[in-house]
């Protein structure tokens, strides 16, 4: 991966990654935790170095942003059914894919290329790599009973603004048909208060006619 250098390993960047799992603590790797005779007696054990790197607040922030890269962005296939985090990364030319993530328990990186400087034929770090990752991560954590990422002090909250999905496009066919619909609506408001008019008059009408109907019959009153 470039931008350094050398670039970078997988190993270097699952132990970045880790330490976003880890709330900003970086913990060294190592490959050998003890080694025993056949007496059980310890001849060599090896422990963690860990270094406070970020604070836990500021990598919480990058835990729930990278969250919606698996939730809602191009990590999809990454997704596990647990609480999971990552990036997917492909360079420009396409000679290298890959996908970095972790679970509250785990981190794993997953890189594709050609040693020789191929290019990969399209493949982009939220295809092949991001499946791998997610198929790696189910097996490994089969065991490990689901939880989720701890929520540092100060930092509630935080999960409503890393998250955003998009509102999907409204279709130009449904503008039309809101459209005919308030057409329809507002003749219907037209009709109504000139039906509203008509009756007033026809009321307005009913009483001249009755006044008249008065009329004719006093005028029959006198004659008689």
């Amino acid at each position: 991966l470039g931008g350094l250098v050398k670039g970078v390993t997988p190993l270097d960047m699952t132990e970045a990654y880790a330490a976003f799992a880890n709330n900003g603590v970086r913990v060294s790797p190592i490959a050998i935790l003890k080694v025993t005779d056949r007496n059980g007696s310890i001849l060599e054990e090896n422990t963690p170095e860990e270094t406070r790197v970020v604070s836990a607040k500021s990598a919480y922030m990058l835990v729930s942003m990278l969250k919606s890269v698996v939730q809602s962005g191009t990590g999809g296939g990454a997704a596990i059914g647990r609480p999971a985090a990552g990036k997917t990364g492909t360079t420009d030319d396409t000679k290298d894919a890959w996908f970095v993530g972790f679970t509250p328990d785990l981190a794993a990186a997953v890189w594709m290329g050609d040693d020789h400087g191929g290019d990969l034929g399209g493949i982009t770090g939220g295809t092949y790599p991001a499946t791998i990752w997610g198929h790696f991560m189910s097996e490994a954590l089969k065991n490990t009973p689901v939880h989720d990422f701890t929520v540092p002090p100060g930092s509630e909250g935080i999960d409503q603004l890393g998250l955003y999905v998009p509102a999907p496009k409204e279709d130009p066919k449904d503008k039309d048909k809101d459209k005919d619909k308030d057409g329809k609506n507002s003749g219907s408001k037209t009709d109504t208060k000139t039906s509203s008019k008509k009756s007033s008059g026809s009321s307005s009408a009913s009483k001249s006619d009755t006044s008249s109907d008065d009329s004719d019959i006093s005028e029959f009153i006198k004659k008689r």
